[in-house]
């Protein structure tokens, strides 16, 4: 391709790195396929959890999918947008560090009412493996009273887990343990 020679004073200036930006790619061909059915149902998921707060997880997810092999051009546009969101969000996310090298959901757990009704606190110890990001798995728990198991269970196995940065590599760990803890706060709300 023959520069202009106003252009090639530039070039020579500016160096070949300006000229990849300044210059149309010729050879770069545009992108014709569509995502499939499966990625897009994948992305919808994600974009749900990012507009909970799951930004860290949504991120890190995105970001993994990007760099491996199995999407096609538009599957890794409609990712790099979902991670690229999440990096605009980070200062809107709801989660939380764990541990020093992890980020984890909110934990939602209910507290019974008969117990609640009783002025009954109480804890369950829990402990876990992360194998990946994502859900903990093996997940196992000793509670101060019977009451807290399901209430607790039910809350720990809906958390999401991701590394504490979007761009870190996640950690596999097992063996973890997170005290999900029944207070009366809330009935000061009520």
């Amino acid at each position: 391709m023959e520069l202009p020679h106003n252009m090639s004073s530039f070039a020579s200036a500016c160096g070949l790195f300006c000229l990849m930006f300044l210059l149309p790619f010729s050879s770069a061909q545009e992108c014709t396929a569509s995502p499939r059915e499966q990625a897009v149902s994948y992305a919808t998921s994600l974009d749900k959890l990012l507009e909970k707060g799951q930004v860290e997880f949504v991120g890190y997810t995105a970001r993994k999918l990007i760099a491996g092999k199995d999407l096609n051009c538009a599957e890794t546009a409609l990712f790099r947008d979902l991670y690229n969101r999440s990096y605009d969000r980070i200062d809107q996310s709801e989660m939380w560090t764990f541990r020093d090298r992890y980020t984890m959901s909110k934990i939602k757990a209910w507290h019974p009412k008969e117990q609640a009704d009783r002025n009954q606190t109480g804890e369950c110890v829990v402990t876990f493996d992360l194998p990946k990001a994502g859900f903990a798995t093996n997940i196992r728990q000793t509670c101060s009273a019977n009451a807290f198991y399901n209430p607790s269970m039910d809350a720990f196995t809906a958390v999401l887990f991701a590394p504490r940065t979007m761009d870190e590599e996640f950690v596999p760990a097992e063996n973890l343990e997170y005290t999900v803890k029944f207070d009366l706060k809330w009935k000061k709300w009520r």
